[in-house]
Order: structure tokens, then sequence, then C-alpha cells
């Protein structure tokens, strides 16, 4: 019987969430797209001088609502690609960081702001997904700083391969530092840990 790891269910509820929120984002954008391809043919929207642009901005909107709607599509179809693999492949011990994979980092350079909580602040939780950077969710984990295996609310942030940060966590292994440069601040982190 192969028996689940709790990573792995944690990075099904990651993918699960983002992929409800691309769904509903997905709704809304095919409704402006109609919208904006009905205004842009409806019979007010024709010029009546040289300058009336309506339906021209119009067609364009639609135009760039139409491409999101493919763009949202597409990144439904590599969660769902990524989830497949996820549930297919064997429950191992992850020493590289790769699309899939949830890391914790810590920010040592947290730790000299004067903050209540800048240890709290210290440890930060990444999905390295397809798509979908940006996307924040609230998920029960235990951070590697914790005396106890207790499990309380982290945030993960979901991350591409693209971003700056995605980009300098992949082929990372445990214990790595990494060093990014970003807005002439060099940020100093460590991966703690890796599913």
């Amino acid at each position: 019987m192969n028996e689940k790891h709790p990573a792995d269910t944690i990075k099904q509820l990651v993918i699960d969430k983002v992929v409800a929120s691309l769904k509903l984002e997905l709704s809304v954008t095919l409704e402006a797209a109609n919208n904006a391809r009905l205004a842009a043919t409806d019979e007010q929207s024709k010029a009546e001088t040289q300058y009336d642009t309506l339906a021209i901005e119009a067609a364009y909107l639609a135009e760039g609502q139409t491409k999101r709607v493919e763009e949202i599509r597409h990144a439904i179809e590599q969660f769902n690609e990524l989830a497949s693999k996820l549930a297919t492949s064997k429950v191992q011990s992850i020493q590289v960081i790769a699309l899939g994979s949830l890391v914790e980092i810590f920010h040592p350079d947290s730790l000299d702001k004067p903050n209540s909580d800048a240890l709290a602040n210290a440890s930060r939780w990444y999905f390295i997904a397809p798509a979908g950077a940006g996307f924040t969710c609230e998920l029960p984990l235990t951070n590697s700083e914790s005396t106890t295996n207790e499990k309380h609310p982290q945030t993960v942030t979901v991350i591409t391969p693209q971003s700056p940060l995605g980009n300098a966590l992949l082929g990372k292994q445990l214990d790595d530092e990494i060093t990014l440069n970003i807005a002439n601040n060099t940020v100093n982190a460590d991966v703690v840990m890796i599913y």
C-alpha cells in the first residue's frame, strides 16, 4: 500500500486552492471578454466621427481578455499535470528543489530588524509551480525552528521558476544558501526544508 506523505497532501491542498482561484478568475475573465466583445460589435459603438474610438478600444479590450482566458486555461492545465505527476511519484525524500517542491527558507537578515515577530517572519514557505505566482494560502505546517512538532497556520506563497527567487532555488539542496540582489538590496536565505 502506497501511503501518502503529509507533504504530498499539503502540496495537493496548495494546488487545489490555486486551481479554485484560477477557475473563479476564469469565470470573471470570460464574462469580461464576452462583454467587451459585445461592446465592440454593438450598434451604439459604431464610430460617428474619426475621433470616436469606442469600438476600437472595446475590440482591443476583448482581445486582451481573450488572451487572458487562454493563459488561465493553460495555467489550470499545468496545475492538473503537476498534480497528476505528484500523485504518481513515489514517496521519497526530495534532495533537490524542482518544480512541485514545497520549500521552507530561513531569512537570517529578518532577525536584524527590530520587530517582535522577527523569528516568525524569518521563516517562509514557498511552493514552486508552473503558474500562479503570488498566490498565497494558509496551511498547517511545522516550522523548522519550532521546538515541537505542532502544526500552525503558515503562509505558503506560490512562486514560478521564472521569478528571481524561484530561479535561485531550483537545483538547491537542504542547507544551501541563496543570495538575491533585489532593488540594490542583497537578500540571503537558507534552505531549511524541502518536500
